[in-house]
């Protein structure tokens, strides 16, 4: 007979983290990928565009400054924006 795991019950953090609503017409952050020094960064930009980015890339008046291993740094003319991945 096959042994059956059954998986860990959903946190409530994570449950609430997975249902809440957003803002489609913010930049937000989806993932951070690759290895330090080679990091890239998935960015939904608005409803319908979602963007692969490195250090140095711009999309429209935003330039992406640094990426670390939860966060991305923007800067749009003077302003400088920290985008983080959300905490589990």
């Amino acid at each position: 007979m096959t042994s059956l795991t059954l998986a860990k019950p959903t946190s409530a953090n994570v449950a609430n983290l997975a249902t809440q609503s957003v803002s489609l017409d913010r930049t937000a952050l989806l993932g951070i990928f690759g290895q330090n020094g080679n990091l890239h960064a998935l960015l939904r930009v608005n409803a319908r565009q979602i963007l692969r980015v490195s250090v140095g890339d711009r999309f429209g008046n935003t330039t992406v400054t640094a990426i670390g291993e939860d966060a991305i740094a923007l800067r749009k003319g003077s302003r400088d924006t920290v985008l983080r991945m959300p905490q589990s």
